[in-house]
């Protein structure tokens, strides 16, 4: 970026601090909860994060806890000044919280996260900030305060819509302050139109059997369909959340620094997909955290591992972000829609992890076939 942009995020940076500063202090006050001037602390050591007096240690160990305590306190005011004031936030006011919610996360990325040099770092602060920066900003905004209850809020929320809104501008922003750039979104010359409509005709396919097939044996298992489905405003929200934000840090962000990582290497776009897919997978462990069973869990990552190589894939083929995102969504979207929920539930049997093993098996074929075409054209330049 410019120099007078990051001169005027940094401006920012220092007055959103200070800001913050002056709202948790006088809660704290009138409160008389004397534990926020320890939280005040905290968030002004995040003026402190140049080197001016000779100690590179200290300022790089605050720069690293001042992109959790930042992420924390960020937002963490916005909750204390709607406790605090005696305004209506439900009314226009709320627009306000919402916008600010996508863009509060700017100055602290340019500042803070566009810092970081070492791509390991960048790989797991790229997953701190979609796990907590962009899915839990908003309940940290809104907590204890009556705003939690609004209906846009509350949907927002549930489907944590915003969260990838958040996420988006947080990693676009650090993708460009690490020299990475943006997605490609252009269909690259090289591919073959052809290959293009037969995985799309597929992936229509699956995306539509994934959601409704019904059947119950190997008979009827691609033949029986039930198109019964609840399509609400949060289902639809929630796959565009995992579309939007999944997509951005497994397919594009970790295959884009992965790729930079493993660049001297003959297999490194391989290394890249099987990598950013397991990752993938594993992160759908926490599932078990929201109420879904140890077995639906395991299922899911094995098939979120093997989806991931065939997203991964196609991204990488016909260098069109937009097409795993489109895809992703819409399996997200459909599934939501039809179980009314998004965990999955029901008792696991065999025949349930044999479907699994071959759905995986065949998403992975289709993946390393098109990762074999991409690999021919040996041009990965355009990664990193």
């Amino acid at each position: 970026m410019s120099y007078q942009i990051k001169a005027i995020s940094k401006f920012v940076f220092i007055v959103q601090i200070c800001l913050n500063a002056f709202i948790t202090l006088g809660f704290g006050i009138q409160q008389r909860k004397f534990g926020y001037f320890f939280l005040v602390v905290l968030n002004l050591l995040g003026l402190i994060i140049y080197d001016h007096f000779n100690r590179k240690k200290l300022i790089k160990i605050n720069r690293f806890f001042q992109i959790i305590i930042q992420a924390i306190l960020i937002p963490f005011s916005i909750s204390l000044l709607i406790q605090a004031t005696i305004y209506n936030w439900n009314s226009w006011l709320i627009y306000i919280i919402i916008l600010y919610g996508v863009i509060m996360y700017i100055p602290y990325t340019v500042i803070l996260i566009g810092a970081i040099k070492t791509r390991i770092m960048q790989l797991i602060v790229s997953v701190f900030l979609f796990i907590f920066n962009g899915l839990s900003s908003l309940d940290i905004m809104v907590m204890d305060t009556y705003v939690a209850n609004n209906h846009i809020i509350r949907i927002l929320s549930d489907s944590s819509f915003l969260g990838a809104l958040t996420f988006t501008a947080i990693i676009l922003v650090a993708m460009l302050e690490w020299n990475y750039g943006f997605p490609k979104i252009h269909f690259s010359r090289q591919m073959n139109f052809k290959v293009l409509i037969a995985v799309c005709l597929f992936s229509i396919w699956f995306v539509i059997w994934n959601a409704f097939g019904s059947g119950e044996n190997i008979l009827n298992l691609f033949t029986s369909y039930d198109f019964k489905m609840n399509l609400t405003i949060t289902n639809f929200l929630s796959g565009l959340e995992a579309g939007i934000a999944e997509e951005l840090v497994f397919r594009f962000v970790f295959i884009t620094i992965l790729l930079s990582i493993f660049k001297n290497n003959r297999f490194k776009l391989y290394y890249a997909v099987i990598l950013s897919s397991l990752m993938f997978g594993l992160i759908h462990l926490s599932n078990t955290t929201a109420g879904q069973n140890l077995n639906n869990t395991i299922i899911q990552v094995i098939f979120a591992i093997s989806l991931g190589i065939f997203l991964a894939s196609i991204y990488l083929y016909t260098d069109c972000f937009f097409i795993p995102v489109i895809i992703h969504a819409l399996m997200d979207i459909l599934v939501f829609a039809a179980s009314n929920t998004q965990i999955m539930t029901g008792k696991v049997t065999t025949d349930d992890f044999i479907f699994t093993a071959i759905e995986a098996l065949i998403f992975m074929v289709i993946g390393f076939i098109l990762l074999n075409l991409v690999d021919r054209r040996r041009k990965f330049n355009f990664y990193f």
